[in-house]
């Protein structure tokens, strides 16, 4: 997903060679196995083209137009020519229990997603017996082992923070209403500053990025895993998307100080 950022975000980047880049990370997300992630990254793409066709600049609607096309007929042809090797190779993936909840709708038999519904369902259990310091201050860090405690899972080799596969869930069983509160403000930020990016910066890659994150908070680890694959991709986007508004602000306070001495140098000429 990092990667993908940087791609749709760069203005050096040519858009055929976008269109062979973001083919080239949807490979790798099948590849790698990653449901959520694959569906992150193609609802992230699908938004960010939204949102750039929504920017008044007939160029790059033309531009994004024509991507668009090019795709469409590159899927489609190999569709129809690799239709039976593709149906296979899918088949025997982690992607295809996504084929499976899409024809069943049944979230019970869809891979590990059974296995988060029980924790999850314990989960409850627990919270139901919340006393009031609980509810405003939760258990404490890494607390939630102790409902993963039955379930098989061995302590010594899986982190207690990433056992909950669900952030929402994980903050509000460890810091209570009080770690939702900070959790939710640190919520409002990033959205806010995202908006400041897209304005200052005209670049909607980090608006694109905001949904399939916050949705997939609630089944994978990203904030508590912060250390592997996943939440050095999220570092990197938004350290991008920063360095991204940062350079648009001091090239737009460049462009105020040329304007004030190109002004002040007509003044002095025309006396």
């Amino acid at each position: 997903m990092g990667v993908f950022i940087i791609i749709a975000s760069s203005r050096s980047i040519s858009y055929p060679f976008k269109l062979v880049l973001g083919f080239a990370v949807l490979v790798e997300m099948y590849l790698n196995g990653s449901r959520t992630g694959l569906v992150a990254v193609i609802s992230a793409m699908g938004i960010f083209v939204l949102a750039s066709m929504s920017i008044n600049n007939p160029g790059r609607l033309l531009r994004i137009s024509g991507m668009l096309a090019l795709v469409s007929v590159a899927c489609i042809t190999l569709g129809v020519v690799y239709k039976d090797k593709l149906l296979e190779q899918v088949s025997q993936s982690r992607v295809s229990e996504l084929v499976d909840f899409a024809s069943t709708s049944k979230l019970d038999d869809v891979g590990s997603m059974s296995d988060r519904l029980d924790l999850w369902d314990r989960v409850a259990i627990k919270v139901d017996k919340f006393d009031m310091f609980d509810q405003m201050f939760g258990r404490g860090l890494t607390s939630g082992v102790e409902v993963a405690s039955g379930l098989g899972i061995h302590n010594a080799s899986v982190s207690a923070n990433r056992i909950f596969h669900n952030e929402y869930l994980r903050i509000y069983y460890e810091l209570g209403i009080v770690g939702l509160l900070i959790f939710v403000s640190f919520v409002a930020v990033i959205i806010l500053f995202s908006w400041k990016v897209k304005k200052r910066a005209k670049n909607v890659a980090l608006l694109s990025f905001l949904p399939g994150f916050f949705a997939f908070l609630s089944v994978e680890n990203i904030l508590s895993a912060s250390g592997n694959a996943g939440g050095i991709g999220i570092l990197l986007v938004f350290s991008y998307s920063t360095y991204l508004y940062e350079q648009a602000k001091r090239n737009q306070g460049k462009n105020l100080v040329d304007k004030k001495l190109y002004a002040n140098e007509s003044r002095y000429k025309a006396a």
